[in-house]
């Protein structure tokens, strides 16, 4: 028993590859600045084009929707009524990382959120390139100077997975303060620590630290699990594994579940205000069940007289550069682009499961009650896409994958002008 028990402690805490500094080259890591920067100087550029107010209040206060959400808690901290909207619907650790680059740097916290946001989009984009070159070398089918066969060389696919990543359209969220490039960050950091082989205590204290972040979060959990098992040489060290770890891989949900309760005496508080911060009213479990089952929530959106109607919310804009009317499309495109980053195998099992959850978790629990309402921002997140992209957009005519980026280009400095403006973009 103490000859198991000491071989248990050993496998929590060392893995298949010692934990070290992931090592990147020093010129690929400064190609994958500039591209971010590059590429986030059209939303900057575009949030200067001088559109009509769409919302003037959201507008003047610079920091639109949930930017201002944001600004209050890093400021004033959480608080919670029952029977209103509430700031607990929003995970700490964007805020808090916010508030310590203010600390830091000496700056208010109206230039530390934009700030940390985008120190997030850099480093996602450098573990981006780490985690795509390290896949595609596994993956073995592009590599060298450039096959005979037409087959992509390792350098061009990892660079259209960046570009993929800069300029998808709804990736301009990246850069306003919001969590999403906090989220991105973290979630790419989990899945290469995974492909690394680190330790899985240390793991799980990363999976754990992205459930703090966003509620999706959870959806590296099941990853993980599949990420102890595959790694355990029988059943029963894998569930004693399993019942040791999993606290720790969700310890930032608890943790902030935790303060909730000595706070509000609600655990579930973040849960429970999500009712006020829907735009649908007066529904009903089953009425939410037989939606998503006929897929209403995305069809509704294109039905006049629904309450889902596209231009109910922002009826001024044109459809190609409405993001409401755009939502359901982007839901639809990352759901196409995971099926097929599957069947070409150019995903692997876990990242096919983190993206199907990252793509399910929001349809399932806000779809409805949203009527498709930021999808399009949730489906930014769901990085494995950009892997496919990358695959894509390196296996076609380069004036054809030019094509396609600039159109993308188009449409995000499209939504980030209208968000600078204040229109509804949530």
């Amino acid at each position: 028993m103490t000859h198991f028990s000491s071989r248990l402690v050993h496998a929590l805490c060392h893995g298949p590859a010692r934990l070290r500094p992931v090592a990147v080259p020093l010129c690929a890591a400064a190609a994958a600045v500039f591209l971010c920067a590059a590429t986030s100087c059209i939303v900057f550029l575009a949030r200067c084009v001088p559109l009509s107010p769409g919302d003037e209040a959201e507008a003047r206060k610079g920091f639109p929707w949930d930017g201002q959400h944001f600004l209050e808690i890093a400021d004033k901290g959480y608080s919670y009524d029952p029977g209103h909207r509430s700031m607990v619907a929003f995970f700490p650790v964007y805020p808090l990382s916010a508030r310590f680059t203010a600390w830091i740097t000496g700056t208010d916290l109206r230039r530390a959120l934009p700030l940390t946001a985008n120190g997030y989009l850099i480093g996602a984009f450098v573990l981006l390139l780490v985690y795509a070159r390290r896949r595609f070398e596994r993956r073995g089918s592009l590599g060298g100077d450039g096959p005979a066969d037409g087959t992509p060389t390792l350098r061009l696919a990892v660079g259209y997975t960046l570009l993929a990543l800069g300029l998808f359209p709804t990736s301009f969220f990246f850069r306003v303060p919001y969590s999403e490039s906090c989220f991105l960050f973290f979630a790419i950091l989990a899945m290469l620590a995974m492909q690394r082989g680190w330790p899985l205590l240390v793991v799980a204290g990363v999976v754990g630290l992205t459930t703090a972040v966003r509620p999706v979060g959870i959806a590296l959990l099941p990853v993980y699990w599949l990420y102890v098992c595959r790694g355990s040489t029988n059943r029963r060290t894998a569930l004693l594994k399993l019942l040791l770890l999993t606290p720790v891989a969700a310890w930032g949900l608890l943790a902030y579940m935790d303060f909730q309760n000595v706070t509000f005496g609600d655990p579930l508080a973040f849960a429970r205000t999500q009712e006020h911060w829907s735009a649908r009213i007066n529904t009903t479990t089953s009425d939410k069940a037989l939606s998503l089952m006929s897929y209403e929530p995305i069809w509704s959106v294109y039905q006049r007289g629904s309450p889902a109607y596209w231009r109910r919310l922002e009826p001024d804009v044109a459809a190609p550069v409405n993001l409401a009317f755009a939502n359901p499309i982007y839901f639809l495109l990352a759901t196409a682009l995971v099926v097929l980053g599957r069947w070409k195998r150019w995903l692997n099992g876990a990242e096919t499961l983190l993206a199907a959850l990252l793509i399910l978790i929001p349809y399932v629990t806000r779809a409805y009650e949203m009527c498709m309402l930021s999808e399009g921002r949730f489906m930014a997140v769901v990085f494995p896409i950009y892997l496919v992209l990358g695959q894509i957009l390196s296996r076609i005519p380069g004036p054809l994958a030019a094509l396609i980026l600039c159109f993308s280009a188009f449409l995000m400095a499209a939504y980030a002008a209208q968000f600078a403006a204040g229109y509804p973009l949530i």
